[in-house]
């Protein structure tokens, strides 16, 4: 019987590309440090995002909420799916953990992925309705954030674990299936789906969401644009400025709609075409294309980093304060006025140190100026002042900074004409005010009108001769 039925299930099997590929152990060690530093990588990522929304208070927004939740859908990815798939790998795909741990994997795979792209959707939405709709987006509130959090979170349950736990998705492909047990001798974790949930669960699990995304993404391109060119330049440098500000929407949504596309699209596309070539892809693709797939959850963070200038800077506090990162998380030095300070703080004031001591204030030495930490032997000698190194900027913060550096001095040069010429006629109002006082004084000294001298003062009449 066993020999008929191994028979039968060969022939069944014979188009299938059977999962049993022994690597040898130089690969396996290469193959499981190279997964195992994606999965640090993820879970390291991630819970660097969720430590900055909790440490750094700007962060602490309504629309960090749904980074929050992508976050843990991440983590979890990290660390629910990817410890196992590492351990399938390490066993030269022997699964000795059973069949419904192996139907639990598949579903929580399916879940925290699903999850993940979810609360991508979600945020781009709020992103969508602050860009393009923000009197909408000033009303939002925090009940329809949490509604919005937990369908991200329950709709892809009824993606997994319910149609996969109770195998709806071997309806019709029963004999494969139990054939894999049996020539595996119920060892191998293989899971295979029909034809219908296949495409079912590809188009509501991507497809769908990555047509909204790309939808929402052009709407906000499109409005950023009209934005841009609304504004009118008045010289070449703003004219620069503008050009270089239109590139940066578009580059914006090449980064996160390559990156996304291209970590979910192979996947669910062998997914999809899997079952109508009858299961004979190789499972090496499938291991490639769903590794790539959990790429994803280790971008968010960089992207996170790279677009968003809130982020990037909590990032580098924490770095800073971890001992990551060398130097300070602000650009200036501020100096604590105390005993152990005191003697090594430039005298910049020329003030003596017993007098900075009594001052009980604290110094700032402002943000272009390092002063070295040198014990100062005299207090009427300044301490040496360098500059601070230059940090090197792209070109577009270069130009932004130029451009607003420009027009602080013009306002500047504006309002000094102003503050003259308004001084200037405050002085003149005075000296008129002054010689109406004198002519009233001077009225009032002589009434009859005598003959003056100049400058306005009274004349001598000559006396007449006797």
């Amino acid at each position: 019987m066993n020999n008929s039925t191994a028979g039968s299930c060969v022939n069944i099997l014979s188009s299938t590309a059977f999962p049993r590929h022994v690597y040898g152990t130089p690969v396996v060690v290469v193959i499981i440090a190279l997964l195992t530093c994606i999965t640090v990588l993820a879970i390291a990522g991630n819970s660097l995002v969720i430590t900055a929304v909790r440490t750094y208070t700007r962060l602490q927004t309504l629309t960090n909420a749904y980074v929050v939740s992508l976050a843990i859908a991440d983590i979890s990815v990290g660390i629910l799916v990817m410890p196992l798939e590492i351990y399938k790998h390490a066993s030269t795909k022997e699964w000795n953990l059973g069949h419904l741990s192996c139907l639990y994997l598949y579903s929580v795979t399916i879940m925290m992925c699903t999850a993940s792209i979810y609360n991508i959707v979600c945020l781009t939405i709020d992103r969508y309705t602050a860009t393009c709709r923000p009197l909408e987006h000033s009303q939002t509130s925090q009940h329809s954030v949490i509604m919005l959090i937990l369908g991200s979170w329950l709709s892809p349950i009824f993606l997994s674990f319910v149609p996969v736990m109770t195998e709806w998705h071997t309806i019709g492909i029963e004999d494969k299936v139990n054939c894999i047990q049996f020539l595996g001798n119920n060892r191998v974790c293989f899971v295979i789906i029909n034809r219908q949930f296949a495409v079912i669960l590809s188009v509501l699990a991507f497809y769908l969401p990555a047509f909204v995304l790309m939808f929402l993404h052009w709407r906000m391109y499109l409005s950023a644009k009209e934005a841009i060119k609304k504004i009118q330049p008045s010289h070449d440098k703003t004219r620069q400025l503008i050009n270089l500000r239109e590139k940066k929407p578009a580059k914006t949504v090449l980064a996160i709609m390559g990156c996304f596309t291209t970590c979910w699209l192979p996947f669910y596309v062998i997914n999809v075409a899997d079952p109508f070539l009858d299961h004979t892809i190789n499972r090496n693709i499938w291991n490639g294309t769903l590794w790539l797939g959990y790429m994803q959850s280790v971008m968010n963070p960089f992207l996170l980093y790279v677009f968003n200038r809130s982020f990037r800077h909590a990032f580098r506090r924490l770095f800073v304060k971890y001992g990551i990162q060398k130097g300070a998380s602000h650009p200036g030095m501020h100096w604590r006025n105390t005993t152990e300070t005191t003697s090594r703080m430039a005298i910049v004031s020329g003030m003596p140190v017993s007098d900075i001591s009594s001052s009980g204030s604290t110094w700032d030495c402002g943000p272009n100026t390092v002063i070295l930490k040198e014990q100062v032997p005299n207090a009427n000698v300044a301490a040496p002042v360098r500059p601070a190194p230059v940090k090197q900027v792209s070109k577009t913060r270069f130009h932004q900074a130029a451009y607003l550096r420009g027009t602080f001095q013009s306002n500047q040069r504006r309002n000094s004409k102003i503050n003259r010429r308004l001084n200037s006629q405050r002085r003149n109002v005075q000296v008129l005010r002054g010689m109406a006082k004198r002519i009233v004084t001077q009225q009032k000294q002589d009434p009859k009108g005598k003959r003056r001298g100049s400058g306005g003062s009274l004349a001598k009449v000559p006396k007449k001769a006797s």
